[in-house]
Protein backbone atom coordinates (compact mmCIF):
# COMPACT_ATOMS: atom_id res chain seq x y z
CA UNK A 1 0.00 0.00 0.00
CA UNK A 2 1.39 3.39 -0.96
CA UNK A 3 1.77 6.07 1.65
CA UNK A 4 -0.83 8.34 0.02
CA UNK A 5 -3.37 5.51 0.03
CA UNK A 6 -2.65 4.93 3.72
CA UNK A 7 -3.28 8.58 4.54
CA UNK A 8 -6.46 8.55 2.45
CA UNK A 9 -7.83 5.57 4.37
CA UNK A 10 -6.93 7.19 7.68
CA UNK A 11 -8.83 10.34 6.70
CA UNK A 12 -11.75 8.28 5.43
CA UNK A 13 -12.06 6.27 8.65
CA UNK A 14 -11.64 9.43 10.71
CA UNK A 15 -14.49 11.21 8.95
CA UNK A 16 -16.68 8.10 8.98
CA UNK A 17 -16.26 7.69 12.72
CA UNK A 18 -16.55 11.42 13.31
CA UNK A 19 -19.77 11.56 11.30
CA UNK A 20 -21.14 8.54 13.14
CA UNK A 21 -20.23 10.16 16.45
CA UNK A 22 -21.91 13.41 15.47
CA UNK A 23 -25.04 11.61 14.23
CA UNK A 24 -25.51 8.92 16.87
CA UNK A 25 -24.33 10.73 20.01
CA UNK A 26 -27.42 13.00 20.15
CA UNK A 27 -29.65 10.00 19.43
CA UNK A 28 -28.09 8.00 22.27
CA UNK A 29 -28.23 11.04 24.52
CA UNK A 30 -31.92 11.65 23.73
CA UNK A 31 -32.70 7.98 24.31
CA UNK A 32 -30.95 8.02 27.66
CA UNK A 33 -33.08 11.02 28.64
CA UNK A 34 -36.29 9.24 27.65
CA UNK A 35 -36.76 10.66 24.16
CA UNK A 36 -37.47 8.81 20.94
CA UNK A 37 -37.56 9.90 17.33
CA UNK A 38 -41.07 10.01 15.86
CA UNK A 39 -41.07 9.36 12.13
CA UNK A 40 -44.52 10.96 11.69
CA UNK A 41 -43.61 14.30 13.25
CA UNK A 42 -39.85 14.00 12.52
CA UNK A 43 -39.12 15.15 16.04
CA UNK A 44 -37.68 13.70 19.21
CA UNK A 45 -40.54 13.26 21.67
CA UNK A 46 -40.53 12.48 25.37
CA UNK A 47 -41.72 8.89 25.81
CA UNK A 48 -44.07 7.29 28.32
CA UNK A 49 -44.81 3.81 29.63
CA UNK A 50 -47.67 1.38 30.27
CA UNK A 51 -47.71 -0.72 33.45
CA UNK A 52 -49.85 -3.86 33.14
CA UNK A 53 -51.16 -6.01 36.00
CA UNK A 54 -53.60 -8.90 35.57
CA UNK A 55 -55.27 -11.40 37.83
CA UNK A 56 -54.29 -14.12 37.14
CA UNK A 57 -50.82 -13.27 35.86
CA UNK A 58 -49.16 -14.76 32.79
CA UNK A 59 -51.31 -13.16 30.09
CA UNK A 60 -49.74 -12.49 26.69
CA UNK A 61 -49.50 -8.83 25.71
CA UNK A 62 -50.39 -7.42 22.29
CA UNK A 63 -49.67 -3.81 21.40
CA UNK A 64 -51.69 -2.61 18.40
CA UNK A 65 -52.33 -6.28 17.49
CA UNK A 66 -48.60 -7.10 17.58
CA UNK A 67 -47.62 -9.77 20.10
CA UNK A 68 -44.80 -8.73 22.41
CA UNK A 69 -42.24 -10.97 24.03
CA UNK A 70 -43.74 -10.19 27.43
CA UNK A 71 -46.35 -11.62 29.80
CA UNK A 72 -48.07 -9.93 32.70
CA UNK A 73 -47.16 -8.44 35.04
CA UNK A 74 -44.90 -6.16 32.98
CA UNK A 75 -44.11 -2.59 31.97
CA UNK A 76 -43.87 -1.36 28.38
CA UNK A 77 -41.36 1.48 28.12
CA UNK A 78 -40.05 3.88 25.46
CA UNK A 79 -43.52 4.42 23.99
CA UNK A 80 -44.23 7.50 21.91
CA UNK A 81 -47.02 9.72 23.29
CA UNK A 82 -50.18 8.60 21.47
CA UNK A 83 -53.05 6.14 21.85
CA UNK A 84 -52.38 2.41 21.72
CA UNK A 85 -54.62 -0.63 21.78
CA UNK A 86 -53.52 -3.16 24.39
CA UNK A 87 -54.87 -6.70 24.21
CA UNK A 88 -54.32 -9.26 26.98
CA UNK A 89 -54.83 -12.94 26.19
CA UNK A 90 -54.59 -16.05 28.35
CA UNK A 91 -55.79 -19.60 27.74
CA UNK A 92 -59.23 -20.38 29.24
CA UNK A 93 -59.94 -16.67 29.78
CA UNK A 94 -61.74 -14.13 27.64
CA UNK A 95 -59.34 -11.68 25.91
CA UNK A 96 -59.32 -8.18 27.32
CA UNK A 97 -58.80 -5.19 25.02
CA UNK A 98 -58.48 -1.58 26.06
CA UNK A 99 -57.34 1.70 24.44
CA UNK A 100 -54.56 3.40 26.40
CA UNK A 101 -53.38 6.97 25.95
CA UNK A 102 -49.65 7.30 26.65
CA UNK A 103 -48.51 10.71 27.85
CA UNK A 104 -44.96 12.09 27.92
CA UNK A 105 -42.97 11.24 31.06
CA UNK A 106 -45.95 9.41 32.57
CA UNK A 107 -46.95 5.82 33.30
CA UNK A 108 -50.41 4.63 32.26
CA UNK A 109 -51.70 1.83 34.51
CA UNK A 110 -53.75 -1.20 33.48
CA UNK A 111 -55.00 -3.41 36.32
CA UNK A 112 -57.66 -5.92 35.27
CA UNK A 113 -59.25 -9.16 36.40
CA UNK A 114 -59.54 -11.62 33.51
CA UNK A 115 -62.89 -13.39 33.21
CA UNK A 116 -62.70 -17.19 32.83
CA UNK A 117 -64.46 -18.80 29.90
CA UNK A 118 -67.51 -20.69 31.15
CA UNK A 119 -67.35 -24.12 29.54
CA UNK A 120 -70.56 -25.40 31.05
CA UNK A 121 -73.18 -24.18 33.51
CA UNK A 122 -74.07 -26.16 36.60
CA UNK A 123 -77.73 -27.09 36.66
CA UNK A 124 -79.71 -27.42 39.87
CA UNK A 125 -80.35 -31.12 40.50
CA UNK A 126 -83.90 -30.81 41.76
CA UNK A 127 -86.90 -31.74 39.68
CA UNK A 128 -88.97 -28.58 39.40
CA UNK A 129 -89.71 -25.90 36.84
CA UNK A 130 -88.30 -22.56 38.00
CA UNK A 131 -90.48 -19.57 37.13
CA UNK A 132 -88.43 -16.88 38.86
CA UNK A 133 -85.77 -16.60 41.56
CA UNK A 134 -84.32 -14.00 43.93
CA UNK A 135 -81.10 -13.85 45.93
CA UNK A 136 -81.51 -12.55 49.48
CA UNK A 137 -78.34 -11.25 51.13
CA UNK A 138 -78.01 -11.19 54.89
CA UNK A 139 -75.40 -11.26 57.66
CA UNK A 140 -74.70 -14.98 57.37
CA UNK A 141 -74.46 -15.09 53.58
CA UNK A 142 -76.94 -15.48 50.74
CA UNK A 143 -80.11 -17.45 50.14
CA UNK A 144 -81.73 -18.35 46.83
CA UNK A 145 -85.53 -18.25 46.78
CA UNK A 146 -87.09 -19.96 43.76
CA UNK A 147 -90.71 -19.77 42.62
CA UNK A 148 -91.51 -23.07 40.90
CA UNK A 149 -94.35 -25.24 39.67
CA UNK A 150 -94.11 -27.16 42.97
CA UNK A 151 -94.14 -24.17 45.30
CA UNK A 152 -91.57 -21.82 46.78
CA UNK A 153 -88.14 -23.27 47.59
CA UNK A 154 -85.04 -22.06 49.38
CA UNK A 155 -81.83 -23.37 47.76
CA UNK A 156 -78.25 -23.18 49.06
CA UNK A 157 -75.55 -21.56 46.94
CA UNK A 158 -73.84 -24.81 45.90
CA UNK A 159 -77.14 -26.35 44.72
CA UNK A 160 -76.77 -29.32 47.07
CA UNK A 161 -79.78 -28.71 49.30
CA UNK A 162 -83.27 -27.35 48.83
CA UNK A 163 -86.18 -26.88 51.21
CA UNK A 164 -89.75 -26.17 50.21
CA UNK A 165 -91.18 -23.22 52.12
CA UNK A 166 -94.73 -23.62 50.91
CA UNK A 167 -96.47 -25.70 48.27
CA UNK A 168 -98.72 -22.92 46.99
CA UNK A 169 -98.19 -22.44 43.27
CA UNK A 170 -98.45 -18.84 42.06
CA UNK A 171 -98.40 -19.93 38.39
CA UNK A 172 -95.69 -18.80 35.99
CA UNK A 173 -97.70 -15.78 34.86
CA UNK A 174 -98.00 -14.34 38.38
CA UNK A 175 -94.50 -15.37 39.50
CA UNK A 176 -92.93 -13.50 36.60
CA UNK A 177 -94.62 -10.26 37.71
CA UNK A 178 -92.97 -10.32 41.17
CA UNK A 179 -90.64 -7.34 41.46
CA UNK A 180 -88.99 -7.69 44.86
CA UNK A 181 -88.56 -10.08 47.79
CA UNK A 182 -87.52 -9.34 51.38
CA UNK A 183 -87.06 -11.19 54.68
CA UNK A 184 -88.21 -9.65 57.95
CA UNK A 185 -88.76 -11.24 61.37
CA UNK A 186 -89.00 -14.79 60.02
CA UNK A 187 -91.37 -13.64 57.30
CA UNK A 188 -90.82 -13.85 53.57
CA UNK A 189 -92.65 -11.06 51.74
CA UNK A 190 -92.78 -10.36 48.02
CA UNK A 191 -94.93 -8.31 45.69
CA UNK A 192 -95.87 -7.18 42.24
CA UNK A 193 -97.69 -3.97 41.36
CA UNK A 194 -101.01 -5.29 42.65
CA UNK A 195 -100.41 -7.61 45.62
CA UNK A 196 -98.12 -8.27 48.58
CA UNK A 197 -97.81 -11.88 49.77
CA UNK A 198 -96.33 -13.26 52.97
CA UNK A 199 -95.27 -16.68 54.21
CA UNK A 200 -93.73 -17.82 57.49
CA UNK A 201 -90.13 -19.11 57.30
CA UNK A 202 -89.48 -19.48 61.03
CA UNK A 203 -89.96 -23.26 61.03
CA UNK A 204 -89.29 -24.35 57.46
CA UNK A 205 -87.26 -27.34 58.67
CA UNK A 206 -90.31 -28.66 60.55
CA UNK A 207 -93.30 -27.86 58.37
CA UNK A 208 -94.39 -25.94 55.31
CA UNK A 209 -96.19 -22.64 55.75
CA UNK A 210 -99.11 -21.24 53.83
CA UNK A 211 -99.03 -18.28 51.49
CA UNK A 212 -101.18 -15.28 52.45
CA UNK A 213 -102.12 -12.04 50.75
CA UNK A 214 -101.46 -9.19 53.19
CA UNK A 215 -102.12 -6.19 50.93
CA UNK A 216 -103.99 -5.35 47.73
CA UNK A 217 -102.95 -2.17 45.95
CA UNK A 218 -105.32 0.75 45.61
CA UNK A 219 -103.22 2.16 42.76
CA UNK A 220 -99.84 0.54 41.98
CA UNK A 221 -97.17 -0.68 44.42
CA UNK A 222 -93.86 1.08 43.75
CA UNK A 223 -91.87 -0.18 46.75
CA UNK A 224 -92.13 -1.58 50.26
CA UNK A 225 -89.75 -2.04 53.17
CA UNK A 226 -89.90 -3.21 56.80
CA UNK A 227 -89.63 -0.55 59.50
CA UNK A 228 -89.44 -0.12 63.27
CA UNK A 229 -87.55 -3.34 64.02
CA UNK A 230 -89.37 -5.04 61.15
CA UNK A 231 -92.71 -4.96 62.95
CA UNK A 232 -94.31 -2.80 60.26
CA UNK A 233 -94.23 -2.69 56.48
CA UNK A 234 -94.17 0.69 54.74
CA UNK A 235 -95.86 0.46 51.33
CA UNK A 236 -95.55 3.07 48.59
CA UNK A 237 -98.81 2.61 46.69
CA UNK A 238 -99.24 5.23 43.98
CA UNK A 239 -99.91 8.52 45.78
CA UNK A 240 -100.35 6.74 49.12
CA UNK A 241 -97.82 5.70 51.75
CA UNK A 242 -99.47 3.01 53.85
CA UNK A 243 -98.33 1.24 57.03
CA UNK A 244 -99.11 -2.46 57.60
CA UNK A 245 -98.96 -3.81 61.14
CA UNK A 246 -97.26 -7.17 60.54
CA UNK A 247 -98.18 -8.47 63.97
CA UNK A 248 -101.87 -7.67 63.43
CA UNK A 249 -102.63 -8.37 59.79
CA UNK A 250 -104.76 -7.05 58.09
CA UNK A 251 -104.52 -3.87 60.22
CA UNK A 252 -103.24 -0.97 58.09
CA UNK A 253 -103.45 2.81 58.15
CA UNK A 254 -102.41 5.72 55.92
CA UNK A 255 -99.18 7.52 56.71
CA UNK A 256 -98.84 10.08 53.90
CA UNK A 257 -100.76 11.36 50.89
CA UNK A 258 -98.32 12.39 48.17
CA UNK A 259 -98.79 15.16 45.61
CA UNK A 260 -96.93 13.65 42.68
CA UNK A 261 -96.99 10.17 41.15
CA UNK A 262 -93.23 10.54 40.58
CA UNK A 263 -92.50 11.07 44.29
CA UNK A 264 -89.87 8.79 45.81
CA UNK A 265 -89.42 7.52 49.36
CA UNK A 266 -86.44 6.09 51.22
CA UNK A 267 -86.36 4.57 54.70
CA UNK A 268 -83.32 4.87 56.98
CA UNK A 269 -83.50 2.00 59.47
CA UNK A 270 -80.77 3.47 61.69
CA UNK A 271 -82.69 6.62 62.52
CA UNK A 272 -86.22 5.29 61.83
CA UNK A 273 -86.67 8.18 59.40
CA UNK A 274 -88.61 8.27 56.15
CA UNK A 275 -87.17 10.57 53.47
CA UNK A 276 -89.47 11.77 50.69
CA UNK A 277 -88.71 13.49 47.40
CA UNK A 278 -91.97 15.31 46.86
CA UNK A 279 -93.40 18.09 44.75
CA UNK A 280 -93.75 21.35 46.67
CA UNK A 281 -97.43 22.43 46.71
CA UNK A 282 -98.36 25.24 44.29
CA UNK A 283 -94.96 25.06 42.55
CA UNK A 284 -93.33 23.10 39.74
CA UNK A 285 -90.31 22.14 41.85
CA UNK A 286 -89.57 19.21 44.14
CA UNK A 287 -87.81 19.12 47.48
CA UNK A 288 -86.77 16.64 50.17
CA UNK A 289 -88.87 16.04 53.27
CA UNK A 290 -88.46 13.73 56.23
CA UNK A 291 -90.82 11.99 58.62
CA UNK A 292 -89.88 10.59 62.03
CA UNK A 293 -91.66 7.26 61.80
CA UNK A 294 -92.10 6.21 65.40
CA UNK A 295 -94.22 9.15 66.64
CA UNK A 296 -96.03 9.34 63.28
CA UNK A 297 -97.01 5.67 63.30
CA UNK A 298 -98.06 5.73 66.95
CA UNK A 299 -100.24 8.77 66.28
CA UNK A 300 -101.86 7.20 63.19
CA UNK A 301 -102.38 3.94 65.03
CA UNK A 302 -104.31 5.74 67.73
CA UNK A 303 -106.46 7.60 65.22
CA UNK A 304 -107.07 4.85 62.65
CA UNK A 305 -108.61 1.44 62.90
CA UNK A 306 -107.63 0.34 59.39
CA UNK A 307 -109.06 0.77 55.96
Amino acid sequence: MQEKDYYFLRKLFFWVFASAFIIFTPILLYNSLGYKFDIETRKFLKTGAISIETNPEGASVYLNDKKLDKTTSCTLTQLLPKEYTVTLAKADFYPYQIPVAVKPAAVSDIDVVLIPIIKEMQKVKFNFNVYKFFISRHFFGKKIFAFTDKGIFIIDNDFKKSQRICSDNLTAEIANTIEKLIEANDRLMFWNKDTIWQTDISKISEKEAGLHIIYKAKESIKDAFPALKENYLIVHDGLNVVVLDLSNIPVSFPLLKLNDINSEIFYDSRTETLFVKEKVPQTNSSSLFKVDLLPSILERRENEKGF
